[in-house]
């Protein structure tokens, strides 16, 4: 960047606020260039483009019904939408409801990506340092922890993956 425009920026964007301001817009701006190019990349006819489109949208209307029935069952318990998404999702495959030819291209063009979704927690993060910054070592414990047991639990499911499949074998 021209150091004339990278004045240009600081003297505008001073303050924490507004280059997280800043960083949002140009979140934005990267968001629309992702969908761009999602829809373009190799879509000579315009079947292409619609087979795209409904993935989108196959994918966007399970995830905002994994927040509908978050919002539903809020009173009762509290379960984030995401997962509730991903649990419909799962259901879905599994049953042949929806067929993995249903969002192939889009997911696999998600999972591609995947490191940008994480951005705004990163941005989230450095905003809200000061009232993370108390309870910060019990954040960073929780996080080792889980992150073992997940990988322990993990392990033990391959292993008995593994000897099922042993098994199998031998008869």
């Amino acid at each position: 960047m021209p150091q004339k425009n990278r004045e240009k920026i600081e003297k505008k964007y001073k303050t924490l606020d507004s280059r997280f301001y800043y960083f949002i817009e140009k979140c934005g701006d990267i968001c629309n260039e992702i969908i761009y190019n999602l829809i373009n990349v190799n879509t000579d006819i315009e079947g292409d483009k619609m087979k795209i489109i409904k993935e989108i949208l196959i994918i966007l209307g399970i995830y905002y019904s994994g927040l509908l029935i978050s919002d539903l069952i809020s009173g009762l318990f509290f379960i984030p939408g995401n997962i509730i998404g991903m649990g419909i999702l799962f259901f879905l495959l599994n049953t042949g409801i929806v067929k993995i030819d249903h969002i192939k291209h889009t997911s696999s063009f998600l999972l591609k990506h995947m490191g940008f979704f994480f951005i705004p927690l990163g941005v989230a993060f450095y905003v809200l340092f000061d009232v993370i910054r108390p309870v910060w070592i019990q954040i960073f414990v929780v996080l080792i922890v889980s992150s073992i047991f997940v990988m322990a639990a993990t392990g033990k499911i391959v292993e008995l993956f593994i000897l099922n499949e042993d098994k199998k074998e031998v008869s």
